[in-house]
């Protein structure tokens, strides 16, 4: 008896990583990062504008930098059922096996990829021991145009 082979998409990232990018040309993308903490006397918010084209690798950077943090922890970024790992803890999985379980390399996805739309909202976390998680969503801003 035969075995059936179901042929895999040669990438299935692009799918996956969320909506194309939008039509602002490479206008920079103003973004809301929240620190998420029970104790609200912790909880901090940051605005932070980036290029669309910048891997969320770059993203985490500027993240640690607005908050303080030395950078020297794991870190992973998730969106919908994608998860996108920093490259180092990314290198420990098999990339048949992490493109099954929707796993892509941090340094490898674009913002503007993966924050297409308006509405998405982007979760991170740093330092997988002491789990400090961050919701990253776009900054809405209103036209100067609609005020005359």
């Amino acid at each position: 008896m035969a075995a059936k082979i179901i042929p895999f998409p040669a990438d299935c990232r692009a799918a996956a990583q969320g909506t194309a990018r939008s039509p602002e040309g490479d206008a920079n993308i103003a973004l809301v990062v929240e620190l998420v903490d029970p104790d609200p006397s912790r909880a901090r918010t940051h605005a932070i504008a980036v290029q669309p084209d910048a891997s969320l690798a770059d993203l985490h950077r500027e993240i640690t930098r607005h908050f303080d943090w030395d950078a020297t922890h794991n870190y992973f970024f998730s969106y919908g059922s994608c998860r996108f790992e920093d490259p180092e803890l990314f290198r420990s999985h098999d990339h048949l096996s992490a493109r099954c379980r929707k796993i892509y390399s941090a340094a490898e996805a674009s913002i503007g990829r993966v924050l297409g739309a308006r509405d998405d909202t982007l979760f991170y976390v740093y330092d997988l021991v002491h789990g400090w998680e961050v919701r990253i969503s776009r900054k809405a801003c209103s036209s100067l145009a609609q005020f005359g």
